[in-house]
């Protein structure tokens, strides 16, 4: 019998849970994702930039001049998701870490093949680093499943 995983991984392999997105079904995941992000209470602001946009979240008080950051990108596989899908988490890295964090609303796929997805990413990093309020030799990425967590 033939394994997808590395030999080493493949023992543990049947612990991990099988994929929910199929082609059959990723248009309902798409509608349903949306539907969620739109119903969370957005706790940043957007900016939109070309293609793409982020959600911003900043102290609200606090030393003043520039501050570490973090550029969050959301899971969802490329496929869907929303920016806003973690804002209680990155609340409270802003809250009791005093960073600047935007997360990066991409574009999917299949409507928008790789590399769409990663340059989105890319352009809401440098837009980041040009910010004010950010270090930007304290800058870092993060994120969940897709978003490289």
């Amino acid at each position: 019998m033939t394994s997808r995983y590395h030999p080493d991984l493949a023992a543990r392999a049947r612990w991990l849970p099988r994929g929910v997105a199929r082609r059959w079904n990723v248009p309902a995941l798409k509608w349903l994702m949306r539907r969620a992000g739109a119903a969370a209470p957005t706790l940043g602001h957007e900016v939109a930039l070309d293609g793409c946009s982020v959600f911003v979240h900043r102290p609200a008080t606090g030393a003043a001049g520039r501050r570490p950051a973090l550029l969050w990108i959301h899971g969802g596989g490329l496929l869907f998701g929303d920016a806003r899908q973690d804002d209680p988490l990155l609340r409270r890295f802003v809250d009791e870490l005093g960073l600047v964090v935007a997360s990066a609303q991409y574009r999917f796929a299949p409507e928008h093949p790789f590399p769409t997805p990663l340059e989105d990413c890319a352009r809401a990093l440098a837009w980041l680093s040009v910010q004010d309020d950010v270090d930007p030799s304290r800058i870092a990425v993060g994120g969940a499943s897709a978003g490289g967590g």
